[in-house]
Parts: C-alpha cells; sequence; structure tokens
C-alpha cells in the first residue's frame, strides 16, 4: 500500500496536467500561489499540497506552508498522518520541523512510530522518541505492543526503566500469549495468567502453525492458573476453540492430554460436536477418538440431524435460527436482543466469516437509462460512477454489463434513506432497475439485491452459498424477506462425512 501510495503522489500524469503540482515539483512558491485554489481544487478529496512538497522536498512551499497552515493532526485519505507521510518519503527535516511547529498528541506520534516499527530503523525510531517521548501511560503501553512487531525496537523500549513496568500489562501478556510466542520469556516472572480464560487467546492460539509454540504457550498458561476447562468470554472452552479452529489436529491430542475434557458443553448448552459443523470431512474424521457424535443440543438434534438439515435447499426459519445459535453459541432469547453492531462484534469474537455487501452496484434496462441516473446525481443525494474499472479489475468475475451499470460510492445499507427518491426515478422513467451487492464470484458468500419498478413496491432478494448463519443475518438485519432468499450453500472439498 505504501509504494502505490508514493507511486500516486508522484505519477508523472498528476505533474502533467495539474499546474499547481508542476509548481510543487520545481519549488516554485510564486506560481504554487498563483494556481492553487484551495477552495477550487478539483483533487481535494485524494491528497493535500503538502503530500506533494513532502514527496517532491519543496523547501520553500513547504516552509510556506509551515508558516501560514496548521496540519496539527492532519490525516491523508488513506488515513496516513501527515508526520508518516514525511516519514514515507525520507524526509526528516520536516518531520522535525513539523514536530517543532504544529501541535500533536500521543495518538499522532503513535501513528508515526507504528509506521517506524513496520518500515523504518531503530536508529531512526530512538531519534524521534528521545526528542518527542509519550506523555500517557495508554500510549507507552501501546507503543510496547506495536514494538514486538520489530525485535530490536522491542528490546530497546524494554530497557527502559519506565517502560518495564508495563511488561506485565494485561493486554501485553494477551499479545504475546496469542500473536507473539518467541517472547514468552519475557513474561517469565508473571504468575497468573487467568485473566485469559475470559479472552480470545485461545482462538488465537489455535491457529499456530508451529507445534513447538503451541505447546510452548499452552505450558506457560497451565502452569499461571489457567483453567484450560473453563468457558471463555463467547462461553466455549479451550476445547470447542480447538474444535472450531485448530490448523491441526494433533492440537486437540496435547490439550487431551493435559486434562480437556471434551465431552463438557458450551455455556448455551451445545455439545462439542456441534464445535465441528464448519469443519471438513478429513479434521471431523480425525477427532472422532475425541468426540461422541450421539450427542444431542438444546434442540434435541445431533450433528448428523445438522447436517442433513442442511441439505435442505430452503430449511425452514426455525431450523436457521437454530444453526445461527449454534453458530454463535447463544440462547434464542440472546440472539433476537442482539443490535446488529453486537451481532458483528460477536461474529468477529467467535472468528466467523460471513457475508458483507462491500460494493454496490445499480444495472438498470438500458445504456440510456443509466446515463439519464448518472445525470441525475450529479447534484444528486449520493454520488454513483462509471463501474468500467471494476470491470477491468474483475473481468470474468464481474457479471454486470458495464454499459448499463454503476457504482454506487455509499453502502448498500445506507441507500434505505433513498428508497423514496429512487422508486421515484423507476416510475418517473417507468422502468425497472436492481441494486446488489457483487457477486458470489467475487465474495463467496451471497449476493443481495434490491429490485426497484414502476409497477410493483421495491423489494429485497437474496441468494446465499455460504452457511445458515448468512441466511439469518440477510432476514434479521438487512430486512430481506425469509421467502425471498435462496439457500444453495456451496461445499466444495468440505462435505461432512456423516451422511
Amino acid at each position: 500500500m505504501i509504494e502505490a501510495y508514493k507511486s500516486f503522489i508522484q505519477s508523472s500524469d498528476l505533474v502533467q496536467y495539474i499546474e499547481w503540482i508542476k509548481a510543487i515539483q520545481n519549488d516554485d512558491l510564486g506560481d504554487f500561489l498563483t494556481h492553487f485554489n484551495p477552495s477550487d481544487n478539483p483533487i481535494h478529496e485524494l491528497f493535500d499540497p503538502i503530500e506533494v512538497v513532502a514527496a517532491y522536498g519543496a523547501d520553500r512551499i513547504f516552509n510556506h506552508l509551515l508558516m501560514h497552515e496548521d496540519y496539527s493532526h492532519f490525516y491523508t485519505p488513506f488515513n496516513l498522518s501527515i508526520l508518516q507521510v514525511f516519514a514515507i518519503f525520507k524526509n526528516e527535516k520536516y518531520l522535525f520541523k513539523a514536530l517543532s511547529k504544529w501541535s500533536y498528541d500521543d495518538d499522532d506520534l503513535i501513528a508515526l512510530f507504528d509506521y517506524i516499527i513496520q518500515y523504518g530503523s531503530l536508529t531512526f525510531f530512538k531519534k524521534v522518541f528521545i526528542k518527542y517521548p509519550l506523555k500517557e501511560e495508554d500510549a507507552l503501553i501501546d507503543l510496547l505492543r506495536l514494538s514486538l512487531d520489530n525485535e530490536a525496537i522491542f528490546y530497546y523500549l524494554k530497557s527502559i526503566e519506565p517502560i518495564k513496568p508495563y511488561l506485565t500489562d494485561n493486554d501485553f501478556v494477551y499479545d504475546i500469549c496469542s500473536y507473539f510466542p518467541q517472547y514468552l520469556s519475557e513474561i517469565n516472572e508473571i504468575e497468573d495468567v487467568s485473566f485469559l480464560e475470559e479472552t480470545d487467546c485461545f482462538k488465537r492460539i489455535a491457529y499456530f502453525d508451529n507445534d513447538k509454540a503451541f505447546i510452548n504457550v499452552l505450558d506457560y498458561m497451565i502452569k499461571r492458573n489457567f483453567d484450560i476447562n473453563a468457558h471463555d468470554a463467547s462461553g466455549l472452552t479451550p476445547a470447542h476453540q480447538l474444535l472450531r479452529h485448530a490448523v491441526k489436529i494433533k492440537y486437540l491430542d496435547i490439550l487431551a492430554a493435559r486434562g480437556a475434557i471434551f465431552a463438557k458443553k458450551t455455556k448455551a448448552l451445545f455439545p462439542s460436536s456441534h464445535q465441528l459443523y464448519l469443519r471438513d470431512a478429513r479434521f471431523i474424521l480425525e477427532a472422532s477418538h475425541l468426540i461422541d457424535f450421539d450427542q444431542v443440543g438444546p434442540y434435541k438434534k445431533t450433528l448428523a440431524d445438522l447436517d442433513i438439515q442442511d441439505e435442505l435447499e430452503n430449511p425452514p426459519l426455525e431450523t436457521t435460527i437454530q444453526y445461527a445459535c449454534m453458530a454463535l453459541n447463544v440462547s434464542d432469547e440472546e440472539l433476537f436482543e442482539y443490535a446488529q453492531d453486537d451481532i458483528d462484534s460477536l461474529i468477529l469474537h467467535h472468528g466467523l466469516e460471513t457475508f458483507k455487501p462491500s460494493i454496490t452496484l445499480i444495472e438498470f434496462e438500458s445504456a440510456t437509462l443509466k446515463d439519464a441516473f448518472l445525470e441525475r446525481m450529479i447534484d444528486g443525494p449520493f454520488e454513483v460512477i462509471e463501474s468500467d474499472q471494476l470491470s477491468e479489475i474483475f473481468q470474468s468475475k464481474f457479471n454486470h454489463d458495464p454499459n448499463k451499470t454503476l457504482q454506487c460510492l455509499i453502502d448498500f445499507e445506507a441507500l434505505e434513506e433513498y428508497e423514496e427518491d429512487l422508486s421515484r426515478f423507476a416510475l418517473n422513467h417507468q422502468t425497472s432497475f436492481v441494486i446488489s451487492s457483487e457477486g458470489y464470484e467475487i465474495n463467496q458468500f451471497a449476493q443481495l439485491e434490491w429490485v426497484f419498478s414502476h409497477l410493483n413496491a421495491p423489494y429485497k432478494r437474496a441468494v446465499v452459498y455460504s452457511t445458515l448463519l448468512d441466511v439469518y443475518l440477510l432476514h434479521h438485519y438487512m430486512q430481506v424477506p425469509y421467502e425471498n432468499i435462496v439457500y444453495q450453500p456451496i461445499k466444495t472439498g468440505k462435505k461432512h462425512y456423516l451422511n
């Protein structure tokens, strides 16, 4: 991303077509002031002159901006702070002048330090850190955690006396156990890590692809009061987490040898066998010596029963709700209480992959109608653009005619407030059009459509190729009528052995 950003800012096309960029390249302050008009800048949403100044090292223009503008807390549309921009273009002179002239807080400095940790050197880090130290305790803890990505910078920080107490911070310990097992020796003095029982730490450990790292972290935690049969905040034990997420079947046996009870149910009373629902046939077979497949859950169904239901093209809503409860490990009552943000957090906590529409497309009956809509949106309530670029990026996977399709630059869900305007366009032009997400060929999960027509009221429909959890989410949170959702699960290579 950094290299793409640098290439974009230094593009010869930009210099050729935009006069004030050419002035910056030549460091001609007079020419820059003549041509640059902040209120009439066609690319103001893409980048700011200060970024181009950093790229070309335009001293005279930089000094002018330094004296007459305030770029404190400035971030680019790429979410880069101006301090990071100076570091990206290796312009230390501008960086230190900016730090001295403009005001920056710990968050701005953390963004800079994060960049240096990822791409810079210990020498550069020291130069900035010694002259511009962080002030707040939370910021120092955040910096220590970020430094785990750079061994040299981490060992430098841990040697600083005021930072040493933060080596026992719970979040820092979580990061080492979950992501950086190579640093376990740095937290040997910790006597109790039972607080990790409430976190998703064991889900992270399940993803380790190194046997030794898995064993080292597991034994480290057990020796420090971690209960391997305790339920975490999501209601699952470490055994359940491994059944759901382990990259190696041997991890189950290692955990069992240390006393894990695989027969224990989740907090929502789902059996261990149900945690295998999303696993492939080989993994399920290899786990069979630890699992009782005759166990039933709250709905009096075995894993085989669930497998049979999943073969139904359009299962009843009751089945879909039961699957959502099982996947999220909640009761019916709890499931219906979740707002969308809460359910998103729960899905993230469980490490589940679900459908989220990321591209919004509007497809018309003809190119003429597409052009009419595009013209109407020039001063309209939301922005639309041609879809040619998407067509080029995805090529054969883009199953829409670019001549009849526009890309909408706001989220699918955000269009709800414009339903009346969209219906009016269909009525006024006596036409139909479809607003859709990208298709299965791109996201591998589902496709959502919202149909507008002069003949009837707007309605939503969807096709789901993933799991019943997506069916539930589309119905409950995207307000797609259940009868308008077609369930066609694609399980290539992941067919359960049970049937």
